[in-house]
């Protein structure tokens, strides 16, 4: 929704249901200046009817049960809320689920009953796949928010993918990233002395702790992010080199990969993409997605993951090799 018609909403609701604030009051509550609420009251008394009147020095309705008129929504208004409703499938369960919610729910609210209808029977004509979903403690959720709100630091027991058990981490947090559905916190750990991510549905217990702090001033989270593929930070910025084949080079033009990327076209429709990257773990898995339209052609690091990955497939799909793999792998719980 435009920044207009949201603050118009808003407005209103404040008018409605705590007649007399000022100027100076709704400025605070709007986080506007007095100057943009004027303007506001003005757009509201004038082109749109509504009965305003002062009430201790404040604004008020004279009839009470006067409603905003039907102002329409532009056309990419009313995707941006049907986008907000049925992106809201995304986070079921999640710990800020109610929040997100209660937000959008919030603005219906305040729509004129056409723009309702409206929104409604449109709603059948927008979906939203939400993918495999994440479970994360509320908890960590809300006490994470407000060690970012009052820049405190916050005491960790985490079990990392690599450690494969809990550890104690003392972070510094700067920030969370949603990617692909898995959220993020980013921030200096005093454990590594570093800058990590943090897989929210992988922090046991959280404890913020009285410890204020100040980032690195040579931290630059856009920078940050840029730099890698999905998310991991592990190594020195690598150059990556992958060789499409035409059934696959197709699709790999439609998309942005990533901010670093080059592609290199083939006469015979395959498609060659260069990027820089801090983690080939990631990419090696993203290869593999691509199964025999795709072949690393540098670094050789990468290439020689990406065999022994397939090495290790032909074992599972051989079937003595499998039984023998199960032998020493796959044990039942006792």
């Amino acid at each position: 929704m435009s920044t207009r018609l949201e603050r118009i909403l808003r407005l209103d609701s404040l008018i409605r249901y705590q007649p007399g604030l000022t100027a100076k009051d709704i400025a605070k509550k709007l986080e506007v200046s007095e100057r943009t609420v004027f303007y506001d009251l003005a757009y509201l008394k004038d082109r749109l009817g509504a009965p305003i009147v002062l009430k201790d020095n404040g604004y008020a309705y004279q009839n009470s049960s006067w409603k905003l008129p039907d102002e329409p929504l532009t056309q990419g208004e009313v995707f941006a809320l049907l986008l907000g409703k049925q992106m809201l499938d995304q986070y079921y369960g999640n710990a800020f689920e109610t929040e997100l919610r209660a937000a959008i729910e919030s603005l219906t609210k305040r729509l004129p009953e056409k723009t309702k209808t409206k929104l409604h029977e449109l709603s059948d004509a927008y979906q939203f796949s939400a993918g495999a979903k994440v479970d994360i403690s509320p908890l960590v959720w809300s006490e994470l928010n407000r060690a970012l709100l009052e820049q405190k630091q916050i005491h960790l027991n985490y079990i990392g993918m690599v450690e494969n058990h809990e550890t104690k981490r003392t972070v510094d947090p700067y920030l969370l990233y949603d990617v692909r559905g898995s959220q993020y916190l980013i921030g200096y750990c005093h454990l590594r002395k570093n800058i990590r991510s943090f897989r929210l549905n992988r922090i046991k217990t959280i404890q913020v702790l009285d410890n204020g702090y100040k980032k690195k001033t040579d931290f630059d989270a856009k920078q940050y992010l840029n730099q890698t593929f999905q998310i991991e930070v592990v190594h020195e910025p690598t150059e990556v080199e992958i060789l499409f084949y035409p059934d696959a080079a197709k699709y790999i033009r439609e998309r942005v990969w990533h901010p670093s990327q080059e592609s290199i076209e083939h006469e015979n429709g395959a498609l060659t993409l260069k990027m820089t990257v801090v983690s080939i773990g990631e990419v090696k898995r993203w290869v593999l997605t691509w199964g025999a339209h795709a072949r690393v052609i540098k670094p050789q690091e990468l290439i020689s993951e990406v065999r022994q990955e397939i090495s290790e497939l032909s074992v599972l799909y051989n079937q003595a090799d499998f039984d023998l793999f199960c032998l020493k792998h796959v044990q039942p719980k006792p």
